[in-house]
């Protein structure tokens, strides 16, 4: 999906410059970049005087004063060959893929000998202001361990965690604490860790010509780890309390019980790991026995939590009341089942969550929305957060986002889910053609995949190696496919376990602030994050009428848009990789690289009449919701046939239809949709739920510090950032459904340009056929503007970034507010430097900075100066303007004292860094770059 968000961003804003990744590379290879053109360009764009814009949002509870804001899987497809080693001789088992590069080609052996001294990066970059290629990213592995934080010890809990942060910050053969991270920055590379509750994983990703080295660097974390003493100390980022206070007061030497905890766990046996690189497979077999071959082994089992069922079991009955950071409002019901992680073929859970999120005419929602109750319902289990499913059980959640009258009225709606289930476990025979629909369509995304980059198919992968799916070699692949006949029988045996006399409900609202003194349940402090909560148990006398409840239930329908036939078209020998015009508002690009069946469908509908009011602003946006909610049941029937689309508004005046789907139903998609969009009809019933969600969508939009960073930024740099969002918020707030339906009728299709781009398996002639299909309903009401007259689309409205001022006293413009929360203990900073109007050589020594700076930062701000978790350092894009930008996110700090640290490495530490960089090492980066921008193929799958 990248490239199609590339070049429709392109497209829908009349800025073409396809080819920029294939242009950065040719510019690498007719010119040398030196260090000393390198230092020329940061010495001048980061000088003290530049262009600079700082946004500082202080948490309202940290330790920054309250300074008054300012104005202003690798699929079937992708893999050549996979081959599983039993194990190596110490009991790890070993998973080898050869996966295809990026230019379809394999590598033999290692294309540079072990540099135990090299040096250089960590740190992961936001997303860019507009989306480009990702790097391409050829190699990765990852280890998992059979232990995680169900494993703490009582008086220690963390300490799984701890092991994991401990981990890679040195190994005896590669002792330098920032040596894995500065080799993967030489190398396009990455790494990260996650421990779960029974297992903990380690991941990396290089490319390829760094791989073998950077796996044995990796291997050697489990080989012979460090852990020193003064790294602990700096690595107290979780849990202060259990780790150091209270062992500190009861004599516990946690340095020892780490040690002992990697001892004891860390061993072969325990251990699943997944390596996956364009090498030959006797290659990676040959590395992978030379580097963990020396992984120390054990006859001890991993710890097994099979016998101790649900923790949750004796907590029957009981509803909790939660007080929320966001303006929400949600009620959670939990059922306790027993472990399905075995049960993966049939999946029996999917059968039951299709059923009671189904989003279809007369059912559960549908019936709950009419009533003016609840917006939307999600369902299920998650099978890849421990919390929700592991050996020792399942915890099945539904979860319903309430009206406030929804809330007032919460019996009766789970008085209705459980006549839904009462429904069926009286049902005889649970209808099959259900689980065929889940079989085809499952069977489609495992045939036609979307791209998972290595790292994400190492991760799965491993997972579903342990001893806890007990998963045969041979499903490895292919386990999230529906596979054999229906066996109603593994349903109903899970349906007593949705008992009304087992069920937890969890009501969430900041409504309940108003009970924390007057109501009649004590409310509590939650001692980790401060959470506001009651716990009581319900009445069983409503508990009894939730068991006898019957209200009028309905089976759902088939699926009208499980594909049938899967055709797939040719792509023509004359194709160029870039976007062809069949018309003067219609792009098409061919997929050259996947060969799938699959389609990306964008629309753009430029409305000239938004930009004339707040009013007319607010009015669009609201009308993108209510025509979501009246496609509601389309929406997700497309995606129960691994098809999507999305409906928003896009720069504040364009309406935006993306689609995402296959031909024989694509159509069809399309046409209902811009009907529906024409046809405005809006049932008065729902005008005030939908209102009032979009209205704490938008106050939610700034509730985190980094999110309402980036939303002064932009505010700052976009020119056409005509409205801010209280002054929106409000005018949402003040319409009424008749003037609404009133804008829409007479104003909001005046004057529209039409514009439309297709990639993937579709040819010319058929992207022009659903084209005017989606284009008819809205030609019916008014006359299209072609594109060369749509005046509305000149420069002048055209998205923009504003030229900063230079800074003579070397801050720039400053903007500060408070966060959006009086609870907010996190203070965000962001430094940011406007470099130009965006070139190919601009664009090149940008990256190259971030490449090189992002191990030095960390080190630096992160690792010794202890300033904050939350750090890093990228590129940006904004509507055609380079930009770079560092960002900090600290509870221990204010922000005067983040700013400062990071204008004293900027201007001092990183010029340093970059002059003593040897020319070997500057080469690497520079090679590494051109590796990745050269290796950037064309994204098709979502």
């Amino acid at each position: 999906m990248v490239a199609t968000e590339r070049f429709w961003t392109e497209i829908s804003n009349q800025r073409l410059a396809f080819d920029l990744n294939r242009d950065v590379a040719n510019w690498l290879e007719s010119n040398r970049c030196t260090k000393e053109t390198l230092e020329a360009f940061y010495s001048d764009w980061f000088a003290p005087t530049a262009r600079k814009l700082q946004v500082h949002v202080v948490g309202q509870r940290s330790s920054s004063p309250n300074i008054p804001p300012t104005n202003g899987v690798t699929t079937p497809h992708a893999i050549a060959q996979f081959k599983a080693l039993t194990t190596l001789p110490n009991g790890l088992q070993v998973l080898l893929i050869q996966c295809q590069s990026s230019d379809h080609s394999h590598v033999r052996g290692t294309s540079q000998p072990f540099d135990d001294d090299s040096q250089c990066d960590h740190s992961s970059s936001e997303k860019e202001d507009l989306m480009y290629a990702r790097d391409s990213v050829q190699a990765a592995a990852c280890l998992t361990v059979e232990v995680g934080s169900f494993a703490d010890p009582p008086h220690l809990q963390g300490l799984a965690h701890y092991v994991e942060h401990m981990l890679f910050m040195g190994s005896a053969k590669y002792p330098d604490e920032n040596a894995f991270e500065s080799y993967l920055s030489l190398h396009g590379g990455y790494s990260n860790a996650t421990t779960d509750c029974e297992s903990t994983a380690f991941v990396f990703e290089t490319n390829a010509s760094g791989f073998e080295v950077a796996l044995d660097m990796f291997a050697h974390f489990f080989v012979s780890p460090l852990l020193k003493k003064d790294a602990m100390d700096r690595e107290f980022w979780g849990n202060q309390l259990s780790l150091r206070d209270s062992p500190a007061k009861d004599n516990v030497n946690v340095y020892e019980a780490l040690r002992n905890f990697f001892r004891q766990y860390y061993t072969a046996s325990h251990m699943k790991l997944v390596v996956c690189s364009p090498h030959d497979l006797d290659a990676l077999e040959q590395w992978t026995a030379r580097s963990f071959g020396a992984v120390p082994s054990s006859e001890t089992a991993a710890p097994s939590y099979e016998l101790h069922g649900s923790p949750f079991q004796a907590l029957r009955s009981q509803l909790i009341k939660l007080i929320p950071l966001q303006d929400m409002h949600a009620m959670h019901m939990y059922f306790s089942l027993p472990p399905l992680v075995r049960l993966y073929k049939q999946k029996p859970a999917e059968y039951i969550r299709y059923l009671l999120s189904h989003e279809c005419n007369q059912s559960l929602l549908s019936t709950l929305t009419d009533a003016g109750w609840a917006t939307a319902i999600v369902a299920g289990i998650s099978d890849t957060d421990g919390y929700e499913s592991g050996s020792y059980g399942c915890q099945f959640e539904v979860q319903l986002t309430l009206t406030i009258d929804g809330l007032d009225h919460w019996d009766e709606i789970a008085a209705h889910v459980f006549a839904y289930l009462n429904m069926l476990n009286q049902c005889p025979d649970l209808p099959e053609w259900i689980f065929s629909e889940f079989k085809a369509s499952s069977e489609l995304a495992f045939r036609f995949p979307d791209e998972m980059d290595p790292l994400v198919a190492c991760k799965e992968l491993s997972r579903r190696m342990q001893a806890r799916y007990a998963m045969p070699p041979q499903d490895w692949l292919q386990a999230t496919v529906f596979q054999g006949a229906f066996q109603q029988h593994l349903v109903k045996d899970l349906l007593p376990s949705f008992s009304a006399h087992s069920v937890r409900v969890v009501l969430v609202s900041p409504s309940f602030d108003t009970e924390i003194d007057g109501g009649m349940t004590p409310w509590k402090t939650e001692p980790w994050f401060g959470t506001s909560f009651t716990c009581d148990f319900i009445d069983p006398g409503l508990v009894e009428s939730w068991h006898q409840s019957h209200h009028s239930s309905h089976w759902p329908l088939p699926n009208p848009y499980i594909p049938t036939d899967i055709g797939y078209i040719a792509t023509p020998a004359t194709t160029t990789a870039a976007p062809f015009q069949v018309r003067p508002n219609l792009w098409v690009l061919p997929d050259l690289s996947y060969h799938t069946p699959r389609i990306n469908a964008c629309f753009n509908v430029a409305l000239a009449s938004v930009r004339r009011s707040l009013e007319a602003h607010a009015c669009a946006l609201l009308y993108c919701e209510v025509a979501n909610d009246a496609l509601r049941e389309l929406k997700y029937l497309a995606q129960c046939a691994d098809m999507d689309f999305d409906i928003g508004l896009q720069d504040g005046s364009d309406l935006e239809v993306v689609c995402y789907g296959y031909g024989q139903h694509l159509s069809a998609i399309v046409s209902q949709i811009f009907q529906t969009l024409a046809r405005g009809d809006l049932d008065p019933t729902r005008f005030e739920a939908i209102r009032h969600v979009l209205v704490q969508n938008l106050h939610n939009k700034c509730r985190h510090p980094t999110d309402k960073s980036r939303y002064l930024r932009l505010l700052v740099l976009e020119t056409t950032a005509l409205f801010e969002l209280k002054d929106i918020c409000a005018a949402v707030e003040a319409l009424t459904c008749d003037r609404l339906m009133s804008f829409v009728r007479d104003d909001m299709w005046v004057g529209v340009c039409f514009t439309g781009f297709f990639h993937g398996n579709i040819d010319d002639a058929s992207a022009d056929t659903i084209f005017r299909l989606a284009a008819h309903p809205l030609e019916r009401l008014h006359p299209l503007c072609s594109p060369s007259s749509c005046t509305h689309r000149s420069e002048v409205w055209m998205p923009q970034a504003l030229a900063l001022p230079s800074s003579p006293l070397g801050r720039g413009i400053l903007v500060r507010q408070p966060s959006a929360h009086v609870d907010e203990v996190n203070t965000s900073v962001e430094i940011y430097y406007q470099l130009g109007k965006r070139d190919v050589r601009s664009n090149v020594y940008a990256n190259l900075i971030q490449c090189i700076m992002q191990e030095p930062l960390y080190s630096s701000l992160r690792s010794r100066d202890q300033l904050g978790y939350d750090l890093s350092c990228c590129v940006r894009h904004t509507h055609g303007v380079l930009g770079f930008s560092v960002s900090l996110v600290s509870s221990a700090y204010s922000a005067s004292h983040l700013a400062m640290r990071v204008d004293a490495f900027l201007h001092g530490e990183f010029p340093a860094h970059l002059a003593g960089l040897d020319d070997d090492t500057f080469e690497r980066h520079v090679a590494a770059r051109k590796a990745a921008w050269t290796g950037s193929r064309l994204s098709l799958p979502r």
